[in-house]
Formats: C-alpha cells, sequence, structure tokens
C-alpha cells in the first residue's frame, strides 16, 4: 500500500512554488507556519515564500518532519490522524484518531515512500504515543513510560519516568528530566536500562522538549535556558554526547525566548536553533559541528511554528 502524504523534497517543493536552484546546496530549513511555509536556504540566505493547506491548524505534534533527505508534511487523512517520527530514519508512525473524541487508538508504520512496514495496529486500551525507539512506540502509562511493541502487540518495557518529564528519544535511548526544572538530564538505554547523566551549567536549565538526536544517534541538541525568569532568559544551543553525557554549549548560539526550536541537516554536521515570539522578529542560528562558534542566519520570515531540516 502506497500512501500519498510522504512528500519528496521536489514533489514538496513542486507542491508548494518554484524549486530552489540546484547550485544552492546548502542545508534546507522548512519552516511550518498556519497554512504557510518558509524555505530558507542556509548557505545563501534566501528565502521561498509558500501556501499550503496540508499546515492548517491542527494539534498534530508536527506540521513538518524531516526525514532523511525528505520533507513529510500532511496526512491523507486530514485532522483524522497525525505522525511522529520513528527510530529508523526513513519512516514514519501514523497515528489514527477516534473522530468521537480525538483519542488515540491505532498506528502504522510507513516508509517514507509509502510503503506500510507496520500494518494498522490498535492501541492497548486509547493511549497517547509519545515517541518511538527501535523497540517500539513509548505510551503514556499510569506514572510510567512503556514501550510497547505494534508487531507483537505487548508492552516490552516499563520506564519508571513521569511521561511529563520524557525528552527526546532516539536509537534504543530515552531521555527524561529528573525533575519539572530539568537541571539534570537521564540518557536511558532501553533494553539494557543503563543510565547516563548529563547535567546543564550552573544557574542554567534543560529544555529538552524541543531536542533531537543526530541522524546517527550520538548527539542530542537542546535548548539550554539561561539565568532568569523563564520569559525572558535567552535559550541556547546545547550539545551533549550520548555516549558519555558530556555537555557543550556552543558559544554564539542565543536566540530570545519563544518558539524555540532545534533541527539537525540531514547530513549530521550542522544543526539549528530558533528563537523569537508570534508576531516579532525570528531568529535562526545555524552551528557546523567542530567549528568555533554559530552564527545567526541574516533572514526575515514570518510566524511559525515547527522547523525541519534536510
Amino acid at each position: 500500500m502506497r500512501l500519498g502524504y510522504v512528500l519528496a523534497v521536489s514533489l514538496c517543493l513542486a507542491a508548494c512554488g518554484s524549486e530552489p536552484r540546484a547550485v544552492e546546496a546548502g542545508p534546507k530549513l522548512y519552516l511550518a507556519g498556519d497554512k504557510e511555509l518558509w524555505i530558507v536556504d542556509a548557505d545563501s540566505g534566501r528565502v521561498w515564500h509558500r501556501f499550503s493547506s496540508q499546515l492548517g491548524g491542527t494539534d498534530s505534534p508536527h506540521k513538518v518532519l524531516a526525514r532523511g533527505d525528505r520533507v513529510v508534511m500532511g496526512t491523507p487523512y486530514g485532522d483524522r490522524a497525525f505522525f511522529i517520527p520513528s527510530a529508523r530514519p526513513d519512516r514514519v508512525w501514523v497515528v489514527d484518531l477516534r473522530s468521537d473524541s480525538g483519542t488515540a487508538f491505532a498506528v502504522r508504520e510507513v516508509t517514507v515512500d509509502g510503503e506500510t512496514t507496520v500494518h494498522a495496529t490498535r492501541m492497548p486500551n486509547p493511549r497517547w504515543p509519545l515517541g518511538a525507539v527501535r523497540a517500539g512506540l513509548l505510551l503514556e502509562g499510569d506514572g510510567a513510560v512503556e514501550v510497547w511493541d505494534p508487531k507483537r502487540d505487548r508492552i516490552v518495557h516499563r520506564l519508571p519516568i513521569a511521561p511529563g518529564l520524557l525528552g527526546p528519544a532516539g536509537g534504543d535511548v530515552v531521555t527524561a528530566c529528573v525533575d519539572v526544572y530539568c537541571p539534570v538530564l537521564r540518557l536511558i538505554d532501553v533494553d539494557s536500562g543503563t543510565v547516563r547523566i548529563a547535567r546543564a551549567p550552573s544557574g542554567r536549565t534543560f529544555e529538552p522538549w524541543e531536542g533531537a538526536f543526530s541522524p546517527d544517534t550520538s548527539t542530542i541538541a537542546l535548548p539550554l535556558r539561561g539565568p532568569g525568569a523563564p520569559a525572558t532568559a535567552a535559550r541556547e544551543l546545547a550539545l551533549i554526547d550520548v555516549s558519555s553525557g558530556r555537555v557543550g554549549v556552543v558559544p554564539g548560539s542565543s536566540v530570545p525566548p519563544g518558539y524555540t526550536l532545534v533541527a539537525w541537516a540531514a547530513s549530521g554536521d550542522k544543526v539549528f536553533i530558533t528563537g523569537g515570539g508570534r508576531g516579532g522578529r525570528r531568529v535562526l542560528v545555524g552551528y557546523r559541528l567542530r567549528t568555533l562558534r554559530a552564527h545567526a542566519l541574516d533572514v526575515r520570515v514570518g510566524d511559525f511554528y515547527d522547523l525541519a531540516a534536510i
């Protein structure tokens, strides 16, 4: 079965308007607003503005999602389904909603080419999927996070994590704050149970809910909140080495509070952070790994609420 909601980059750009020229080969950022999309070439600073009905108002956790060199945008089910990333980089999980209550009740996994790899499976009681690891989907349990394998239709792990403290997941690793302020992040290997600790610098706290694993899952990028009131403190880009828990703060990556989003380029050698509030100047900063500092992109865009990069 093939599903038409998974769009190759060329198809997305063709649907949204003219395609960026091949000579502009820098990483592309996809900034999704309400029924509009900004495509930014990170190297040249060129911006394309397009309109798309697939980006209408929705409670979906993602408006756009990068899968390798592809961009996922919208589903064929409208408001009755949404998508979340699979642990496998070429796939997404499609979550079907009950039309009467809006609760999640079934999932299926498909590749970026639209091929079904896990057929639609009813979830164990209506649960809300929080993410995915290789072992299965992360489900909101009673005071814990459960790992459910849809192929076998069984809970394979129960993690002693409050669902509201869960951060990003990648490969076999899930992250979780130790408390709501999140000065410390736990990196938990789902299969072995091994826990590593990442500590924010003194006076700062992690904001992992918009964090992301690198394409090879070796590094986590996430916003780091500086000292001061949450509504006014600047955010910076923190990089966490998954194998050791070591934390590095990227010089020059400061952005204002507001919509603070993080995304990796498909190559894994560049990562982006955004900041700024609705109706104001939105700031985009890019950092190439193993260079001295990050740099702000000299671009102007409108209001957006989700970010993807390829």
